[in-house]
C-alpha cells in the first residue's frame, strides 16, 4: 500500500493513536479490540427478542470489518441476561463497522427490543497465553471477572498478576484465559475471561485450593470486583 493510500484510509492523528494502542498486542492471535454489549430480555419476551435477532444476524455478521460475533446467556438468568461480543482487528475497522447503515439501523432498534442495554469497549492484554494459539475455538462456559485498579496502583496490580498467572493457566480444566483493559479507562477497568468445556470443569477449576486462595486475595489488590457466568449461544456463525 502506498503512502497516499494510507493517508486516505487513516488520518495521521488517528494512525498515531492506533499505533500506540496496538503495539502491546501486535503478537496476540485473538482480535485485539472487543466491544461487549449487554442487555436484558423484556419480561416474558425472550423468544420474541431472539426471533428479532435471527432476522438481523445476517446484517451484523456479513461484513468484513468485524472479525467475530459471539453471544451468551447468563447461566443463572441474572442481569445482564444476554452478552454479545464484537471483535475487531483495529479501531478503524470498528468505527467503519458501526457506521454501516445496516448495522446502525440495528443499534437504533435495540431500544425497542431489549432493556438495560450497555456497551463497553476493551483492548486485549498479554497477561495470559492459555488458549491464545487457537483463535477459532469457543467454549460453552465462560466466567468473566471484572475489577477496578486501585488509584495509582495499576502497575502494582499487574505485578501481582505476574506472580499468579502461571498457576492460573496450568490446570487442564480451563481451556482459555484472556484479559482486557477498558479502552476508555472506565469502570470496570479490567475484564478477565476463563473458558471451559463444561460447568463441571469450571467447578473443578475454581475448587482448587490455591485458586480459591488467589480469588480470596483479589480484595487486597483490586476493587469493585464482579463475576458473570455465561453460557454460549448459537445466534451467530461468525466465530
Amino acid at each position: 500500500m502506498n503512502v497516499t493510500a494510507k493517508r486516505f484510509l487513516c488520518a495521521p492523528l488517528l494512525l498515531l493513536i492506533c499505533l500506540i494502542l496496538t503495539c502491546s498486542s501486535a503478537t496476540a492471535q485473538r482480535s485485539p479490540y472487543k466491544y461487549v454489549y449487554s442487555v436484558d430480555y423484556p419480561v416474558g419476551q425472550k423468544e420474541a427478542y431472539l426471533e428479532w435477532v435471527r432476522s438481523i444476524a445476517g446484517n451484523l455478521q456479513a461484513v468484513e470489518e468485524v472479525t467475530r460475533i459471539i453471544s451468551y446467556d447468563n447461566y443463572y438468568g441474572s442481569s445482564p441476561q444476554r452478552i454479545i461480543e464484537f471483535e475487531f482487528e483495529s479501531m478503524e475497522a470498528a468505527a467503519r463497522y458501526f457506521e454501516l447503515p445496516k448495522v446502525n439501523s440495528v443499534l437504533d432498534e435495540v431500544v425497542n427490543r431489549g432493556v438495560h442495554g450497555t456497551m463497553d469497549m476493551y483492548r486485549l492484554r498479554g497477561d495470559y497465553t492459555k488458549g491464545s494459539e487457537d483463535n477459532t475455538a469457543h467454549y460453552p462456559i465462560k466466567y468473566v471477572f471484572s475489577v477496578d485498579y486501585p488509584l495509582h496502583q495499576k502497575e502494582a496490580y499487574l505485578e501481582w498478576i505476574g506472580t499468579i498467572a502461571d498457576y492460573l493457566q496450568v490446570s487442564e480444566h480451563v481451556e482459555r484465559i484472556a484479559s482486557y483493559d477498558n479502552y476508555f479507562g472506565a469502570s470496570p477497568h479490567r475484564r478477565v475471561e476463563f473458558e471451559f468445556e463444561t460447568m463441571a470443569d469450571a467447578e473443578s477449576y475454581f475448587s482448587d485450593p490455591t485458586i480459591v486462595d488467589i480469588l480470596a486475595d483479589i480484595v487486597n489488590h483490586g476493587i469493585d470486583g464482579g463475576l458473570e457466568v455465561l453460557t454460549l449461544r448459537s445466534d451467530y456463525v461468525k466465530k
